[in-house]
Parts: structure tokens; sequence; C-alpha cells
């Protein structure tokens, strides 16, 4: 098989897509969520779930007893040590409190609906390509993901 017709393959989906039962009704017209023709690959957001950029072991830690940050993990020059002046120089320059708590955001609830081309859906079809997803967070990784 020559490079194009490889190509042409790794894009074409075969007769078992795996089609959400969840549908997304845009503009009067629905759509399923997601149509998968290789579900057996890995899609993005299962790397960034259990990734997420860089190391799980690695970061930033705020020891509020000593009131000094520390490099996580082993995997860097200083990990595991404490940066002695390193809160005092992020509090002076940076403006910021270091002993205000924020909890982590668990959800992103105001996320536009799809601005969707129902004619170049419709044009598209149902097979030509490996996969379309409107799943959210899905569409906030892609919207989002590569630009923070």
């Amino acid at each position: 098989m020559n490079r194009l017709g490889a190509v042409n393959n790794h894009f074409k989906g075969d007769e078992k897509a795996q089609i959400s039962p969840e549908k997304i009704t845009i503009g009067g017209k629905e759509y399923p969520e997601i149509i998968d023709y290789h579900p057996d690959r890995e899609i993005k957001i299962f790397f960034f779930n259990r990734q997420g950029w860089g190391y799980t072991d690695s970061g930033f830690e705020y020891l509020k007893d000593k009131k000094q940050i520390k490099i996580k993990g082993s995997r860097y020059m200083f990990g595991g040590q404490i940066l002695p002046k390193f809160s005092d120089y992020i509090s002076e320059h940076l403006h910021t409190d270091l002993s205000a708590e924020d909890p982590a955001q668990e959800d992103i609830t105001d996320v536009p609906a799809p601005n969707l081309n129902h004619a170049f859906l419709e044009e598209l079809g149902n097979t030509g390509y490996s996969r379309r997803s409107f799943m959210k967070w899905e569409r906030i990784m892609h919207s989002h993901g590569a630009c923070l």
C-alpha cells in the first residue's frame, strides 16, 4: 500500500461506527453527540485527564506551617527541596496572598452550545472521518486546552 492509501485508510471509518445515544439539538436539527469509527484509539481527553501538562508528581507545594514553597517530585534538579525566598518573591512582585485558598474548579458550566454549520454537517454525513464529537469536555480541550 502506498503512503497516500495508508493515510486515507487512517481517516476512513469502517461499517462499525460507535454512535453515542446522547443527542445534541441545535437550530431544530438533532445530531449524535459522538460518532467514532475507531473507539479502540484513545482520545486526547483521556491523556489530559491522566497526565495534564507535565508530570503528575511534579509541581509547587505551599507549606503553610513554614510559609515556604517546595518543589514536588524528584524529576527536576531541585525536586523535594524548599525554595527559601520564592514565597517572598511571589508576594512582593506578584502581589499574591499565598495563604488565600481557592478550591479547584469541579466543572465548567457556562459553555455555549456549539456553533454548527448544518449544510457542512449534512454534506459530511456520518462517514469519511475517524471521529466527530460535540462532547463538552472535548470541545473545551480543543478550544482552550492548547492555549492555557
